[in-house]
């Protein structure tokens, strides 16, 4: 760029304005429209190509979001987080990740390449937002219900806290309840299972949610394995 040359600021242009251009331009040409207009040619081009700006309000500035990119898949996983949910489990972005990945790779989903799909970061928050989920959090009532089942236990079957270990060095962990979960935006009552229950509510206007019932344990070099990436976010405390 010459010293005397200034860049050009980036603007928005409402529906009405891109509308006049295309119709100008397809009186004369894409040049004289862009210098009718002080625009660039190359936005002359693609507002012509958009066959979508007609059906916009001619207030709006900014074209429509892409729709899914594996509208199939997302549906089927969508349908798995709301089951999960309806039946009190906790669902994690690790979770639906971990889900999506399985799912692509099913005969069902032949379209869905292995190297086009690798269920990202970003996929799983653009997933979140076209069907309308979010990850609530602080669910205290679930995590002050675990040592009450804890101490239970103990007196029921008097054991010392010393006993407590693994056998034959299998581990043994108890389903302590995330703090976290996916479920529907604005949803108030957020259903959770714990250990001495068929099923619970828990009232709680700013909670998050994760996947706890899922069957596979997931270390975390099979985590970077699978993803690509390592894992910093307390998603993955619940694999």
């Amino acid at each position: 760029m010459n010293n005397g040359e200034i860049k050009r600021k980036r603007s928005a242009y409402q529906t009405a304005f891109k509308l006049e251009v295309v119709e100008y331009a397809e009186a004369n040409n894409n040049c004289a429209a862009a210098c009718e207009f002080c625009i660039n040619e190359k936005q002359v081009r693609e507002w012509r190509k958009n066959k979508t700006l007609k059906d916009m309000p001619r207030s709006k500035k900014k074209c429509p979001t892409k729709c899914a990119s594996f509208p199939e898949l997302e549906k089927n996983l969508n349908n798995w987080v709301v089951e999960c949910r309806q039946n009190g489990y906790i669902v994690t972005r690790t979770g639906i990740r971990l889900c999506a990945l399985q799912m692509s790779k099913g005969n069902k989903y032949k379209s869905v390449k292995p190297s086009m799909f690798v269920a990202s970061v970003g996929w799983c928050t653009r997933f979140m937002n076209h069907h309308g989920l979010c990850l609530r959090q602080d669910l205290e009532e679930k995590n002050q219900i675990f040592p009450k089942v804890y101490y239970k236990y103990q007196k029921e079957y008097a054991f010392e806290r010393s006993q407590i270990g693994n056998m034959d060095k299998t581990p043994v962990t108890f389903d302590i309840p995330s703090n976290r979960t996916v479920t529907t935006v604005g949803e108030k009552t957020v259903l959770i299972k714990a250990d001495d229950e068929k099923g619970s509510e828990s009232e709680d206007d700013t909670a998050d949610i994760y996947d706890d019932n899922a069957s596979v344990a997931v270390t975390e070099a099979k985590f970077n394995e699978l993803f690509g990436e390592s894992e910093t976010d307390s998603d993955f405390e619940g694999f």
